[in-house]
């Protein structure tokens, strides 16, 4: 009944479009296919979770949690590699994203939406007006919805301005030297600490000595801000601080919407080239089977297994460059 109902499905990409729901014949605008996908994966996770801690296997001549495992990967492989010494705070949020992420991704290689039609969920309890009064299935790729992305690389971006302000903002109640880079990194030269460019001279006056919270907090914002321009002499420097600030900052905000749209792009590519080649299978009759449905068929396998390959590779990058703006922000060199 499933292989069926989706070998019938006449749009290629039926299988990952976000369908809303419908309760009582009224539409729900923020409840849906997808969503319930992600409610699904958050769940599974409350549940799984646990009994992922407390379930021990063997490494190493000792056991450890599969969750330990897990959380080891992302510590090990993404959160010291982009954060460095500050692994550990940013570990929670780099974890939970790429176990969801995770988790999304591998749902979306399950039928789910063939499943709700076999039950039902898609059109049940009647009509109201011409339209079913309840339609609540669930399935779809959530990875593949550009606002899912949207949201995982707006909440990404609002990390990488929190975390470089919260640097600025903790320089400044420890004091540094005058000379020291005070967040530059590479861009500072002690040469250029006191020159025409008087926004980099304020800057470097500011992280120069140790300030009260109440002072540091409201400092921060000029330092932090100075933290995007590289320095530099002169009135040259003075000039160009201001269109320079624009620019670093559209290119934060450009590298996150580039986050969202590959992850996008690679979960809906798959997914269209798998429906497709099921197309081709579905679609064969007679001497055609030999021909087209047999290496249709071959080639959704072969595509299945790239599919769980990709489930899992784009959670990691996704996670990966999420780690590394954030470090781009708070680590000096």
């Amino acid at each position: 009944m499933i292989g069926a109902n989706m070998l019938a499905a006449a749009n290629p990409i039926h299988h990952i479009l976000d369908v809303t729901w419908v309760i009582g014949g009224r539409t729900v605008p923020w409840m849906s296919s997808q969503i319930a996908v992600m409610i699904l994966a958050a769940l599974l996770l409350a549940i799984g979770l646990p009994w992922a801690t407390r379930r021990r296997v063997a490494g190493g001549g000792h056991t450890v949690g599969l969750a330990e495992l897990l959380i080891t990967f992302v510590r090990e492989n993404i959160a010291r590699v982009t954060l460095g010494d500050g692994a550990d705070k940013g570990l929670p949020f780099l974890a939970t994203l790429f176990v969801f992420l995770l988790t999304c991704n591998l749902l979306s290689l399950v039928p789910l939406m063939d499943i709700s039609t076999a039950l039902g969920l898609k059109a049940w309890g009647g009509e109201v007006d011409g339209r079913p009064r309840f339609s609540t299935p669930i399935g779809g790729t959530p990875a593949s919805a550009f606002w899912v992305c949207a949201a995982l690389a707006t909440l990404t971006f609002v990390l990488v301005l929190l975390s470089g302000y919260w640097r600025q903002f903790n320089l400044l109640r420890k004091g540094r030297p005058a000379g020291g880079h005070g967040g530059h990194g590479a861009h500072t030269s002690r040469g250029l600490e006191y020159d025409l460019n008087i926004w980099h001279s304020a800057a470097v006056y500011l992280r120069g000595r140790r300030w009260p919270a109440p002072v540091a907090a409201v400092a921060a914002l000029w330092t932090w801000l100075d933290s995007f321009v590289p320095a530099l002499p002169g009135i040259v420097g003075l000039l160009m601080w201001p269109l320079l600030l624009v620019l670093e900052f559209m290119g934060y905000v450009t590298r996150c919407f580039a986050l969202a749209v590959r992850l996008v792009a690679n979960m809906n590519g798959g997914h269209i080239l798998l429906a497709v080649l099921i197309g081709f299978a579905q679609s064969a009759r007679g001497s055609g089977i030999l021909i087209t449905a047999l290496p249709a068929g071959l080639g959704t396998v072969a595509l299945m297994l790239l599919e769980l390959l990709v489930a899992v590779v784009q959670a990691y990058i996704f996670t990966f460059l999420s780690g590394l703006f954030i470090g781009l922000a708070v680590m000096e060199h």
